[in-house]
């Protein structure tokens, strides 16, 4: 399933640690089913998703177009516009921050109560703990954060527009799994479409894809302000799903020297 790909970029060590936030309920929705939830690129909350920037080639390649080229330019940006606002269903995406450490302001972003979990990892143990299974492509790389309006995102391979985030969003740091569907080049033509229906369109919510939990899985946190019978719940689901990880506590709840 995983595939390695010019777009996506690993980092430079693949044992850098990734972190995942979440609540309770995606939490036992994991190590219940053993799947990593992808959410459909169109349904995400950034807008710019799967899009390009404002400019089709290098700004400066652009401001010495002609009239004409101009014109041309903005037709082809017409139709590569409707084409990746079309692909967006074609493409799920299952996200994880980079960092060394844990981060304060990653649990405050993404848990809506103080009964939050942290799954850490590694690049090398995510790309590790996917199956063989041939129903999807997958790729795994970091994301790259620019300026819109000055910066231009190559229009050359479609999967570019899903490595590139707006400058606004830089404190994700963000390492993201992308997969879409596996049809072989030779069926493509006459499996499309049928009935009406583009088989490459992923459900509307997204996928789940198998993971093994025991090569993904490093450590697993509570939040730093979750009370102690949560710890306990959360410590009663590891050992029943057999898990063999530890359960810790949030180090930005511990106390200070004085």
């Amino acid at each position: 399933m995983f595939e390695k790909h010019k777009v996506f970029k690993a980092p430079e060590d693949e044992n850098l640690e990734i972190w995942r936030y979440m609540d309770f309920t995606k939490f036992v929705s994991i190590i219940s089913k053993k799947t990593l939830f992808f959410t459909r690129a169109d349904q995400l909350d950034d807008k710019f998703e799967g899009s390009l920037s404002k400019h089709i080639l290098d700004p400066s390649i652009e401001e010495k177009a002609t009239q004409e080229q101009r014109l041309q330019l903005n037709k082809t940006r017409e139709r590569l516009s409707s084409f990746y606002k079309s692909q967006r269903k074609e493409i799920a995406i299952n996200c994880w921050h980079m960092n060394e450490y844990e981060s304060a302001a990653m649990w405050k972003l993404y848990l809506k109560s103080d009964e939050g979990i942290a799954i850490q990892s590694t690049y090398r143990k995510l790309v590790d703990s996917f199956d063989n299974s041939d129903d999807y492509h997958l790729w795994v790389g970091m994301v790259n954060y620019i300026d819109y309006n000055k910066k231009h995102i190559p229009p050359d391979n479609m999967l570019y527009p899903y490595i590139f985030k707006r400058k606004s969003f830089e404190h994700e740091h963000e390492l993201r799994a992308v997969i879409t569907k596996n049809i072989s080049a030779k069926d493509y033509p006459n499996q499309i479409v049928i009935g009406g229906k583009n088989l490459l369109f992923l459900p509307k919510k997204g996928v789940e894809i198998p993971v093994n939990l025991d090569v993904l899985i490093e450590k697993i946190y509570v939040s730093p302000t979750c009370e102690k019978w949560f710890e306990e719940l959360v410590r009663s689901m590891v050992d029943k799903s057999e898990l063999r990880k530890k359960v810790k506590k949030s180090s930005l709840a511990d106390d200070p020297m004085f």
